[in-house]
């Protein structure tokens, strides 16, 4: 499993201490390992200083040194490091609460126009249909910065199980270069845990489908209207005899299962044809743009 490893070097001097860096200093360090499997960095100057090096792994506490002396000073300050790491999570958590709000909030609104407008045929509501679809883009690129901001320096640990997921679904929502950037980081939230395969799977397909590849895990459909009614096609899936046991290793329900609550959220019954490629399902976009 992939370990975030972090130093934060400390200086304790005439009874102070000081954070000085973070990273892995590589001048005047020695390393120790104390039976934890986890080095030890430390170095002592010569006037009297003490300089210590605590290494965080998925922010736990591995190991730390230090003298004696200043054992009591430095619990007052690892209480301070881990009351502030605390803290910071829960306003991530807070922020991340209100994007995932946002993003979910637009989308039910969008869908409930989507289907008054395309399946009920209530033309009237065809001028909110298109200010909410302008609300959705304006939202996603607005969530997606602020993902952008928080990944910065790397994916924050011990958030709650919602903001994994509320990260997952703003570059899920996010355009292409974003998605293809990401991949990997959601392949290894998968892999450890924050966040479910099947979430992982739907990523890999939307990105496979935007390079216009077949997806894998049959979890994208295009949407494309003609003159006379709207037309759901699920996009074309790379060996489509192996599909539900694709599904099954990374917790997703049956594909039939799929097809019919996709036709019961969206009022629209997904064609499906396995002989479909992608080519031929662009025609018929143009077909239907056309006309």
């Amino acid at each position: 499993m992939h370990q975030n490893i972090n130093w934060i070097y400390y200086r304790y001097l005439y009874g102070k201490y000081i954070q000085k860096t973070q990273g892995t200093p590589n001048v005047g360090i020695r390393e120790r390992s104390f039976g934890y499997n986890y080095p030890t960095r430390f170095w002592k100057d010569d006037i009297g200083g003490y300089d210590f090096f605590v290494k965080f792994v998925d922010a736990r506490i591995i190991f730390c040194t230090m003298n004696i002396h200043s054992m009591m000073r430095f619990i007052i300050l690892l209480f301070t490091i881990v009351l502030t790491a605390c803290n910071s999570a829960t306003q991530t958590d807070k922020l991340l609460a209100r994007i995932w709000a946002a993003d979910q909030g637009v989308r039910e609104r969008m869908a409930a126009l989507t289907k008054a407008v395309a399946v009920e045929g209530n033309t009237e509501l065809i001028d909110s249909l298109i200010i909410t679809s302008d609300e959705v883009q304006r939202i996603d690129t607005e969530n997606m910065h602020t993902i952008d901001s928080i990944l910065r320096q790397g994916l924050p640990q011990g958030l709650s199980h919602e903001s994994y997921k509320t990260i997952w679904i703003v570059i899920d929502h996010g355009p292409i270069d974003k998605q293809v950037k990401y991949l990997p980081l959601i392949k290894q939230m998968a892999d450890d845990g924050l966040v479910g395969y099947d979430e992982y799977a739907t990523l890999f397909d939307r990105v496979a489908m935007k390079q216009n590849r077949p997806q894998r895990y049959g979890s994208q459909s295009v949407q494309f209207g003609r003159a006379d009614a709207v037309e759901l096609y699920i996009w074309p899936i790379e060996n489509p005899a192996e599909l539900d046991a694709r599904r099954a290793e990374v917790g997703m329900m049956p594909f039939a299962e799929y097809l019919r609550q996709l036709t019961e959220v969206t009022g629209i019954e997904p064609k499906y044809d396995p002989t479909l490629s992608v080519e031929q399902i662009n025609s018929l976009r143009q077909e239907a743009t056309s006309d």
